[in-house]
């Protein structure tokens, strides 16, 4: 697997926790105005993509709990009810699906990402593992820049770029 993909994949990562890091709960799990992605909820969809991108390339069963999968899959909500979570679980799941997806994503070699995309639901837009891996990572820088947004427009500081570190 190409270094600089799973080098920024982590970057992206780092990225996000750092703009969620100084969060309290109430902030964390806010209500939102205007549809707007709260924090929990960005964890937690990013928690559920790395679910999603692990189970097609892991050798392992890869499923998430699901509680996780109705408040942040497919058809959720930013204001979904999140019950009995707290901002340091939902933090510990998203690290542990990462893990699990970094080390599924890491066995490919080079000319698998030329292959075509395992999901076929995805295919006709994203062909290749290549191209889906590729959306993976806009997809973190994304919703980094939705939480960065959010935290603009609820006047939290601003937060430094992660790999300048």
């Amino acid at each position: 697997m190409p270094i600089q993909l799973l080098g920024s994949l982590d970057n992206a990562r780092r990225q996000t926790l750092r703009l969620v890091d100084d969060l309290t709960e109430e902030q964390f799990f806010a209500k939102t105005k205007n549809s707007m992605h709260n924090a929990a909820w960005t964890v937690g969809h990013l928690m559920f993509f790395d679910t999603y991108i692990a189970d097609l390339f892991s050798p392992e069963d890869v499923t998430i709990a699901d509680r996780w999968a109705a408040a942040f899959g497919p058809g959720s909500t930013p204001n979904d009810a999140i019950s009995n979570a707290d901002k340091a679980e939902l933090l510990a799941q998203l690290d542990r699906y990462r893990m699990i997806m970094l080390a599924a994503v890491g066995m490919l070699h080079e000319q698998d990402l030329n292959e075509p995309n395992p999901d076929a639901s995805t295919r006709t837009n994203l062909p290749t593992i290549r191209d889906l891996l590729a959306y993976t990572l806009w997809h973190e820088a994304y919703h980094a820049g939705q939480l960065s947004s959010w935290r603009k427009l609820n006047n939290l500081p601003t937060v430094g770029i992660a790999f300048l570190d």
